[in-house]
């Protein structure tokens, strides 16, 4: 069967290299398929996914004659990859179409309305896909309904559970495989885990993946064995908490150094703050991990009780200082809009990062995404936001309309001379170049960050994280991307 993965790139974010980057979900998708079966395989290069073109795009999809096409959908493409499916429609192509991510995987029935497709695949893809082609196999009209993918013709919903990949390692590397190639971008997305053991309100990361489930040390040595021969410089480790559990992080810092020992490869990853003693921020440095991002969201004890967050003050500041102290660049995410904080609740966490020096402020606006449990309470909450675009708070009781906005502009302007500041400080320290291609910093917002960054970063715009690893931090990416990057939905 011809089979092609996409994941559409709004026109507007075509300057951006969060969004043109490898299609990491489809990767390991089709390294499993492959694994089991001898499908024709093509994973849309994401240069030829930019929608400034509707026709052109569809045409560029079509031009492998494909039985099938699977479309990756977050919060940021929806509305182009829609165009493109009705188009596809329009003009007659009769094969089978799928569609997962986050924005579709958490409410597929309204998805099977919203989109001219056959199935939306609503946990990890790669078991529910294989399952899938084997049926069509056997029957090409088999057109129902199997655990993890949710068919139009009957709309049922089956307990998925036993979908997920318990060894992560049975999934084959898409790099090792040469599925995807990251040389032409110079980084590398890795992930070694799945799932997170935090169950944060605003977050996704949690959800559908079960318990905590990781890839060998020895797959990642080979991973990153892989990125030094191919001569890349950078590669972002897409774990949520890539600290915990304590013991595994220490071990593969270990094994990273000793592969990495001429430190030609810059990492960069997520971490829980009140958990970097010394001896992690010692082993960040041997294994040359530079870049670390780190979830505050608030300090307010009732919203932090709202959102199912706890924050030991005292580690969290030990935490930040140990990376400051090894000068290792440290990206901290505030909230904007979250239940219980008031404008001076969210004043007084970005006071205490700025008092501090704890790292780089990154604000965000709320995004109330499907699926995450603020979705499900914002009417217990009365929070207002845009159901239509990129649902990013409007207002709630203690922000009036208007005030997220005006807070949002206020404190990014109050942080331009610090995170200058900072970053100058942090980054004079490292002793290598940073190319101009920049290093993948996922959930910088500001716009100014390019400017204060020099020469090792372009002017990176908003993106408002999804995604995300969130990426906690509900960016677009942080928080849709990686999330479902995380759990390979198809995408």
């Amino acid at each position: 069967m011809k089979i092609v993965f996409a994941s559409l790139i709004p026109s507007t974010n075509n300057d951006n290299t969060v969004f043109i980057r490898p299609n990491i979900p489809a990767g390991y998708i089709s390294s499993y398929l492959l694994k089991y079966r001898d499908d024709n395989i093509k994973i849309m290069d994401p240069n030829d996914a930019i929608t400034s073109n509707i026709e052109n795009v569809a045409n560029k999809i079509l031009k492998f004659n494909p039985d099938m096409i699977g479309f990756s959908i977050y919060v940021w493409n929806r509305t182009e990859t829609k165009s493109v499916i009705n188009y596809l429609r329009t003009i007659g192509f009769r094969g089978k179409i799928v569609i997962g991510g986050p924005e579709v995987a958490y409410n597929p029935i309204d998805a099977l309305h919203d989109y001219s497709v056959d199935w939306v695949c609503n946990t990890e893809g790669e078991k529910p896909f294989l399952a899938l082609l084997n049926m069509l196999q056997k029957n090409n009209n088999f057109n129902v309904s199997i655990p993890g993918m949710v068919s139009k013709t009957d709309g049922k919903i089956y307990n998925a559970e036993n979908q997920l990949i318990k060894n992560l390692d049975d999934i084959p590397s898409p790099y090792l495989t040469g599925l995807l190639d990251p040389s032409d971008k110079n980084w590398m997305d890795l992930e070694t885990m799945r799932g997170c053991p935090f169950s944060c309100g605003f977050c996704l990361y949690s959800k559908n993946t079960g318990s905590m489930r990781y890839h060998s040390s020895k797959r990642v040595e080979e991973d990153v064995n892989y990125a030094i021969k191919s001569g890349i410089n950078r590669v972002y480790l897409m774990d949520p908490t890539f600290n915990m559990p304590r013991n595994r992080c220490l071990q593969l810092c270990d094994r990273i150094s000793e592969i990495n020992n001429r430190q030609s490869l810059v990492f960069s990853t997520e971490a829980y703050a009140e958990y970097i003693d010394e001896y992690i921020a010692d082993a960040f440095v041997r294994a040359n991990i530079r870049f670390i991002e780190i979830g505050l969201q608030s300090t307010n004890p009732i919203t932090l009780k709202y959102i199912n967050r706890q924050f030991n003050k005292e580690k969290f500041l030990n935490g930040c200082h140990n990376l400051r102290d090894r000068n290792i660049f440290s990206s901290i995410g505030i909230i904007i809009g979250l239940p219980g904080d008031r404008p001076d609740d969210i004043r007084k966490t970005v006071d205490f990062v700025i008092s501090n020096k704890l790292g780089y402020l990154s604000i965000y606006k709320l995004q109330i995404l499907p699926g995450t449990l603020i979705h499900f309470k914002a009417k217990e909450f009365k929070l207002s936001y845009d159901k239509l675009n990129n649902y990013h708070i409007k207002n709630s009781p203690l922000l009036k309309e208007g005030m997220v906005e005006e807070l949002y502009y206020d404190l990014t302007e109050q942080c331009k001379q610090y995170n200058e500041e900072y970053s100058n400080n942090i980054l004079k320290t490292i002793p290598y170049e940073i190319d101009d291609q920049k290093l993948f910093y996922k959930n910088s917002t500001v716009p100014e960050l390019g400017k204060s960054l020099k020469k090792n970063f372009d002017n990176i715009p908003e993106l408002g994280k999804s995604l995300k690893k969130n990426l906690y931090i509900p960016s677009e990416v942080g928080k849709s991307l990686k999330k479902s990057v995380q759990q390979a939905s198809l995408a």
